[in-house]
């Protein structure tokens, strides 16, 4: 499967310690943790949505790398209700504690709706046989591995800012 993960260009593309901060699928002390999109709209919006960004001047001032990620697809999904996947601080608690039980399961990783986009679907483009662009929209997915990157490979994929499109279909944190 191929994903996208948006990070300072500073740093590597994932936490390797357990020292991050926390997230919807790991409390404080629990990391790491890896969120990976599968688009990059979808990696883009959650940058967007935890940088709390309402402002188009502000999505082009971000300067951060996008990075394409190869995974393998997590099989076991969250058995929480779709707005709590999707809903603000408040249902981080319940998503931390379905992260547990999987952990606690020997699971590795989970696939869970994309919190950040607010339609929920991304543009996928392909070209049709006569040489026309044909847009498909996709479902927006979260990926999340629990534990140790060293399995998780990367390219960068570009450097700087989204489109500021984007910023229309982020659901506000």
């Amino acid at each position: 499967m191929h994903c996208y993960r948006v990070a300072d260009r500073r740093y590597p593309f994932v936490w390797v310690t357990a020292d991050q901060p926390p997230g919807r699928w790991h409390a404080a002390g629990e990391g790491p943790c890896h969120y990976l999109a599968s688009s990059a709209k979808g990696a883009w919006a959650e940058v967007i949505r935890h940088e709390e960004i309402v402002d188009v001047d502000d999505v082009l001032d971000l300067d951060l790398s996008l990075w394409g990620v190869e995974t393998p697809r997590p099989t076991e999904e969250p058995r929480l209700a779709h707005s709590t996947l999707t809903g603000d601080r408040g249902t981080y608690p319940a998503c931390q504690e379905d992260g547990r039980r999987l952990r606690a399961d020997g699971v590795g990783g989970l696939v869970a709706p994309t919190a950040a986009v607010l339609s929920g679907v991304a543009e996928q483009q392909s070209v049709g046989r006569d040489g026309s662009f044909v847009v498909t929209l996709v479902p927006t997915e979260t990926v999340v591995w629990f534990g140790a990157p060293h399995t998780l490979v990367a390219m960068p994929a570009a450097e700087g800012h989204p489109d500021p499109g984007v910023l229309s279909d982020v659901r506000p944190l």
